[in-house]
């Protein structure tokens, strides 16, 4: 009797839980989408319990995405397609514990398998969230002159990368490339949005565009990469990427390179809160 209402509560639990996923994915709730939320075709997780600091992903490449020694954290935040930081309310296991997941799927696209995660990450971690809107510390990413004259190495680009910088196909199309590296960042057909997102990850805060720039840029930027939280330090014990005493730090580059300044202040964000998470059920 204890164990048929234990799996009465287990499938309740879970049904909420597909519910959350399909409010954020914009899924009709109905008992019918419920029973037909998407799943890979195969799927396998495991604890990592090596030493090592370093991890590996694959988001999708072949219909295949693995996470290799990945804190919890960041694959969550991966298939809400979201930053780490817009990730709140992680209990301390989910940032410290790493995992290895290995899932295939032929003939999805990367939203696709990110929805397909979503499911996963229901099933197995029996993970309930929500997103909502709140007022954050970030940065606003605007125009540094009066004149709204950009920087030298600001241009409009004459490659078609669309509004993702990716071109219409499913992977990056010839000519649309966005290339990050400690202490230098080069983009050619990005929207400024995608400069954004990747500012906030040096930073670890959001950053919003109010640049008022449409359309795709090719753009190089190079800076300093000292006192930045998101730039990788490297093996533990190092002092992390060189850095050039004469390199600009990023905000400086920000306004001398390109034109843009970043300005402290708080914004309205979109998050996702985790309600309640649990370690996974074995394979």
């Amino acid at each position: 009797m204890v164990s048929a209402v234990s799996n009465h509560g287990m499938i309740r639990v879970r049904r909420l839980a597909y519910a959350l996923v399909c409010v954020l994915t914009g899924t009709a709730l109905s008992p019918w989408a419920l029973a037909q939320a998407a799943r890979f075709e195969a799927a396998s997780v495991k604890r990592n319990t090596s030493l090592d600091d370093n991890g590996a992903r694959n988001l999708g490449g072949g219909g295949r995405m693995t996470f290799v020694n990945i804190s919890l954290e960041r694959i969550i935040a991966a298939a809400y397609e979201i930053e780490e930081y817009q990730l709140l309310n992680t209990p301390a296991w989910a940032k410290a514990d790493r995992f290895d997941i290995t899932a295939t799927a032929n003939s999805a696209t990367l939203p696709q398998l990110n929805a397909m995660l979503r499911t996963l990450l229901a099933e197995r971690f029996m993970l309930v969230v929500h997103a909502e809107e709140r007022s954050l510390p970030s940065y606003v990413l605007s125009k540094a002159r009066a004149d709204g004259r950009l920087g030298p190495m600001l241009k409009p680009s004459t490659a078609d990368c669309g509004p993702t910088g990716r071109g219409s196909g499913n992977g990056p199309a010839p000519g649309c490339t966005a290339l990050l590296g400690p202490g230098s960042i080069g983009f050619a057909g990005q929207p400024i949005s995608q400069l954004a997102r990747a500012l906030g990850m040096m930073l670890r805060q959001p950053v919003v565009d109010r640049t008022g720039l449409t359309g795709g840029y090719d753009f190089g930027l190079k800076f300093s990469p000292e006192g930045l939280p998101g730039i990788p330090t490297g093996p533990p014990g190092s002092t992390g990427p060189p850095s050039d005493p004469n390199s600009p730090t990023l905000f400086a580059a920000l306004q001398e390179q390109l034109g843009l300044k970043l300005d402290a202040q708080r914004a309205p964000v979109k998050v996702v809160v985790v309600d309640s998470v649990s370690t996974p059920s074995a394979d």
